[in-house]
């Protein structure tokens, strides 16, 4: 089960980037998104795209606090 990681910011479209990086996944690939914390608030418009998509979620907060992190992976039915 690979690790996939990827970067988001509000400067950037983050659910097209999602949605490019999701298209490349495997079945049973974890995808790791890293924010910084004071971007946190922004989660809200990722989890439900991830819902959306089909995937299970679990939100995580840095040790030194300055990262937030989501840790993604396919919902099997």
């Amino acid at each position: 089960m690979p690790t996939h990681y990827i970067e988001v910011t509000p400067a950037t479209d983050q659910l097209a980037i999602l949605s490019d990086r999701i298209r490349e996944l495997d079945r049973h690939d974890e995808l790791v998104i890293i924010m910084d914390a004071k971007d946190a608030h922004q989660q809200d418009r990722v989890f439900e795209f991830l819902r959306l998509q089909g995937f299970d979620y679990q939100p995580q907060g840095s040790h030194d606090g300055n990262e937030y992190r989501v840790i993604a992976k396919r919902r099997f039915h």
